[in-house]
C-alpha cells in the first residue's frame, strides 16, 4: 500500500538519519552545512566560560573536568531520545 501511494503522489522524501539541526532549529542535510555546525558546536563547548579551567584540588591538571551531574544529565537526555 505504501508503494502504491508513493507512486500516486510521486513524492520524494529524504532520510533524516544524516541530518542535524542548526542553532535556529532548521534541519540541515548538506554535508558542508553539517560539518560547519559541528565546528560551531565544538567551539562553543571549548569557549564555555561557565566552567573552571582545572580542578581546584589539583592545579597541575590541564583541561576541563567533567562533573558527575553533567554525565548523569547527558545520559538522561540520551535515554529520552
Amino acid at each position: 500500500m505504501y508503494n502504491k501511494l508513493r507512486t500516486i503522489y510521486k513524492r520524494k522524501t529524504r532520510a533524516a538519519n544524516n541530518a542535524i539541526k542548526s542553532k535556529s532549529g532548521k534541519i540541515m542535510f548538506e554535508k558542508e552545512d553539517i560539518k560547519q555546525r559541528w565546528v560551531e558546536y565544538v567551539e562553543e563547548l571549548i569557549d564555555d566560560n561557565s566552567r573552571p579551567d582545572r580542578p581546584a584540588d589539583n592545579p597541575e591538571l590541564e583541561g576541563y573536568f567533567i562533573l558527575e551531574s553533567e554525565v548523569k544529565a547527558a545520559l538522561w537526555k540520551h535515554e529520552k531520545q
